[in-house]
């Protein structure tokens, strides 16, 4: 999907709130990592704040995403930095344009990536931990 093709009315995911993801983000092109609680990873990965009730400061947009990287090397740090994420493994997918958008944000290594309706549904399957 590219940026002149039209917007499908139910492209994104309905707790999307309106003019998410931000028009300034980028479409997704590449590797994209992802810590998942199980190998392999189950539709629960795909849960983002909203669904979890946490970030509740933070705005809707943020909250819909979900937190990856572009480095495994970022999400090791994470995993020994945070506690609770010291049992969650590391994932990763190839992804391209039609899967959605991505955006830097927070500290360093951060992003924010809006998976459209029909990939979000689907996500856990993209997404495999390395042998």
């Amino acid at each position: 999907m590219s940026a002149s093709e039209p917007v499908v009315a139910d492209e994104w995911p309905g707790h999307f709130p309106a003019a998410c993801p931000p028009a300034d983000a980028d479409d997704l092109s590449g590797t994209v990592f992802l810590l998942v609680a199980t190998d392999p990873p189950t539709v629960h990965d795909m849960e983002c704040a909203i669904d979890r009730k946490t970030f509740k400061n933070e705005p809707e947009c943020f909250r819909a995403s979900l937190s990856c990287a572009r480095s495994a090397v970022h999400l090791d740090e994470t995993r020994r930095a945070v506690p609770r994420l010291r049992q969650f493994v590391c994932a990763q997918a190839d992804l391209g344009p039609a899967h959605g958008k991505i955006m830097k944000t927070r500290g360093p290594g951060h992003y924010s990536m809006w998976l459209r309706a029909k990939y979000l549904a689907i996500g856990h399957t993209l997404f495999r931990v390395p042998r």
